[in-house]
């Protein structure tokens, strides 16, 4: 298994107002873009896309969202 962990890149653009929260998925060493990771909540979640972004809607503030993907250490932010 990889020891790089995913980097969020921007550190997520974070629209609380709206409850929604924008970023995107890299490797930590190469900015590659991961297609397909898994981001979620306690309530559910979304897959990155092909540019490795993605977009969740959120109904609390402070809720964590985990980040996986294959081969990589899961993230929780």
């Amino acid at each position: 298994m990889k020891k790089v962990g995913l980097l969020l890149s921007g550190l997520f653009i974070f629209t609380l107002s709206f409850g929604q929260i924008k970023g995107k998925v890299v490797d930590g060493a190469t900015k590659e873009v991961l297609t397909g990771a898994s981001i979620s909540t306690q309530k559910g979640g979304v897959t990155s896309g092909l540019d490795g972004t993605f977009e969740l809607k959120t109904t609390k503030v402070g809720d964590k969202l985990k980040v996986s993907f294959l081969g990589y250490k899961d993230v929780e932010v």
